[in-house]
């Protein structure tokens, strides 16, 4: 997720804490958004005077420059985990507007989950990491599940193409909490209660600890930033990411399904998407628990795993892949399961819809090759 809750990269994920969303593109656009730190134009057409703004940014910000960290490429991922440097931390406390944040330190026992979730990246996954992984950090009562932003070496007007790199921020909960947890507390964000007596369950790897899922779902969006496999994460990074060679096959993942950063194809649209918000934004919730049937059989006829990877296209890809690790590529299942009244009224499979399994294919070719 692109800071989450409404950051400039966070993921919507959230182990709530304040009525925010867990971090990721979605969230962070809605973060940064608040802070007026975006700062917006139509990518077709980046204007000079846009990559200047930019540009200006991120020599004002250290946090932005690659040369304010510490990186060894041949240093081991999980060496990489460790206290948020000072200036990643004052930015991040900016970000959210809390000053109170602090660097948390895993436990032993943590620390190898930690490590056995990163031995188990898929390749693709992994190998980006150790070659532009600036670090993971975490934080205790930190406003979303994870966040995933971006450092760069290089100058968008420069005649070599920059470096993208990223950093991790999580969740000190997400060590603590079951992956099942988190994603049905997210989904449950989505709908305010009513007398229908509908209950939504998302079933998918029992008691396995939420950060292995949100450590795949972030290591895409690394994967995004630093080989533009989406036209652009986010618009602040854009005069950057344009600069890169995209990686126009697997590119087709996102191009075939998505006219637009938040709009899809019409053909793979569904009528309750744009109604469907996370962890109280935008209004949110904007649907009652009742609509839940239709706002699913929309979701069962169209190319997406989740409600949240259906919002814009960095989440539909981030949710893609790391839905297709967790499940299919690791024997396990994965499904939807609505109640009424105790009763199941429907059960939905997401990795199963027709729409889905055309876009496996083409994500195996990519992505495990």
């Amino acid at each position: 997720m692109i800071p989450i809750a409404g950051r400039p990269n966070i993921d919507s994920t959230r182990l709530r804490a304040g009525n925010r969303e867990s971090g990721g593109p979605l969230s962070r656009l809605l973060r940064t958004a608040a802070a007026g730190v975006l700062i917006l134009w139509g990518v077709s057409g980046c204007a000079s005077s846009d990559v200047d703004q930019i540009r200006e940014r991120v020599q004002s910000v250290p946090a932005y420059q690659f040369e304010r960290y510490d990186f060894d490429a041949d240093r081991p991922l999980h060496r990489r985990v460790g206290a948020m440097p000072a200036h990643v931390l004052e930015y991040v406390r900016a970000l959210d507007e809390r000053p109170d944040y602090k660097s948390y330190q895993p436990t032993a026992a943590e620390m190898r989950l930690i490590r056995r979730s990163l031995d188990r990246l898929p390749p693709r996954l992994k190998q980006n990491l150790e070659r532009r992984g600036l670090g993971i950090y975490f934080i205790d009562d930190f406003l979303t599940s994870g966040l995933t932003d971006w450092a760069v070496s290089g100058d968008p007007k420069g005649e070599s193409p920059p470096e993208i790199y990223s950093y991790m921020v999580f969740h000190a909960k997400s060590l603590k909490t079951s992956m099942q947890d988190l994603l049905n507390e997210r989904e449950a964000s989505c709908f305010r209660k009513d007398d229908s007596g509908t209950e939504i369950e998302i079933r998918l790897g029992g008691k396995e600890s939420a950060f292995t899922y949100l450590l795949l779902h972030e290591a895409v969006h690394a994967l995004d930033y630093s080989e533009r496999i989406s036209p652009y994460v986010e618009e602040s990074v854009y005069p950057y990411q344009r600069r890169i060679q995209r990686d126009i096959q697997a590119g087709e993942l996102i191009d075939r399904v998505w006219s637009d950063y938040r709009e899809p194809r019409a053909a793979f649209d569904f009528p309750t998407r744009k109604l469907v918000t996370f962890y109280g934004f935008r209004g949110g919730p904007r649907l009652a628990l009742g609509e839940a049937s239709e706002v699913y059989r929309g979701l069962a006829g169209s190319p997406f795993v989740s409600l949240y990877g259906s919002q814009m296209w960095p989440e539909d890809l981030a949710e893609l892949v790391s839905m297709y690790y967790l499940t299919e590529a690791a024997g396990r299942s994965y499904s939807i399961r609505l109640k009424r009244k105790g009763r199941i009224i429907a059960e939905h499979e997401p990795l199963k819809f027709p729409a889905v399994r055309e876009r496996l294919r083409d994500l195996r070719r990519h992505f495990d090759s």
